[in-house]
């Protein structure tokens, strides 16, 4: 894993972070990680927007380089959405876009919902308003078997990354998001929303995406090759999507 030097306390955990000015400081992408990995999946993308846009990425509590030091965490869903509203305001960051990764897609629909967060746009991937029954043993299977597009280089790193996160975490975590159901709530998402599944992953079917693309007003789905970790299997697509949605879906509404 990179060892992050910059580390917040939020919770009384302490949570690692990159934060990269860029030209343009008045707009900014977060990027979340999501079960199991840690901000390290996000490297292609940080090369690509950091320059024009402000961006910021974090170790989840149990994730990567940040720590479980408080006692009893909460892993709630709403436990969590919590803790991305301290992260952002402990960075100063206001009204971002979010780019989430599976379970964070979950946290971040929820932080919108409870008025935690208000983001301008989001793009979640491999991630809907409903998700299925996920479970540790899933999670390995998604980083150990799921990855044949990789180098031996990053699916050994997806692999120790997911060693060495907390245990407990990566329970909170599947008990949390299996069988969240934001469906009811979804409609009142007022800020566009881009949906993206790797054609290939085992994580969500495409018709639970397509279910919330009907439920959010300004949403769309866009299907992409590859599978579980798009941002290292197609990372010039992710790249391009990612810039399309900035620049052309969100002033097109």
């Amino acid at each position: 894993m990179t060892p992050y030097m910059d580390t917040i306390v939020v919770g009384g955990n302490e949570i690692a972070f990159e934060l990269k000015q860029g030209k343009n400081a008045e707009d900014a992408i977060v990027f979340l990680h999501g079960i199991g990995t840690s901000m390290d999946i996000w490297d292609a993308q940080i090369d690509f927007f950091s320059s024009r846009y402000r961006t910021a990425r974090f170790d989840w509590k149990g994730h990567g380089s940040s720590r479980l030091n408080a006692p009893n965490p909460n892993f709630s869903l709403e436990g969590l959405a919590k803790d991305l509203k301290h992260v952002l305001s402990e960075l100063n960051i206001r009204k971002p876009y979010i780019v989430a990764h599976d379970g964070a897609g979950v946290i971040a629909l929820k932080a919108d919902i409870e008025d935690l967060v208000k983001s301008k746009g989001m793009i979640l991937i491999n991630a809907a308003d409903r998700m299925d029954k996920i479970k540790p043993k899933m999670v390995s299977k998604w980083i150990e078997n799921k990855t044949p597009s990789l180098s031996m280089k990053e699916s050994l790193h997806l692999k120790d990354t997911f060693e060495h996160a907390d245990e407990s975490a990566i329970e909170g975590w599947c008990r949390s998001i299996s069988g969240a159901n934001l469906a009811d709530q979804s409609p009142y998402i007022s800020i566009p929303v881009e949906f993206i599944i790797g054609k290939g992953n085992s994580v969500i079917k495409q018709k639970a995406v397509e279910a919330a693309v009907g439920r959010i007003p300004k949403s769309r789905f866009t299907p992409m090759n590859h599978g579980d970790f798009i941002m290292l299997e197609n990372k010039q697509g992710l790249n391009e999507e990612i810039k399309d949605f900035l620049e052309i879906f969100i002033p097109s509404l």
